[in-house]
């Protein structure tokens, strides 16, 4: 009887066995890597979110302190008239 060369079922079976499991676990790295990414883009989107409420808060606070200093300066004394006063 010759020799015959190559794997047996046995051998076979394990090397897919193996094979499966390190898919796997490549498929769990990928998957929590996927959600990793999708969290960070929320967190960087909530932040842009916030700093443009936070500038368009300060710009209307500014705008808000400049249009009551305009007023007040208009009726010092001294000053021009409250009906010729430009606000």
């Amino acid at each position: 009887m010759r020799k015959q060369f190559g794997f047996t079922m046995v051998e076979f079976l394990v090397a897919t066995a193996i094979s499966l499991l390190l898919i796997a676990a490549a498929v769990a790295a990928f998957t929590d890597a996927l959600r990793s990414n999708e969290a960070v883009t929320l967190t960087a989107d909530l932040n842009d979110n916030l700093r443009a409420a936070m500038d368009l808060i300060s710009r209307d606070l500014v705008f808000a302190g400049q249009a009551y200093r305009l007023r007040a300066s208009a009726f010092l004394p001294g000053q021009a008239s409250p009906s010729t006063a430009q606000i």
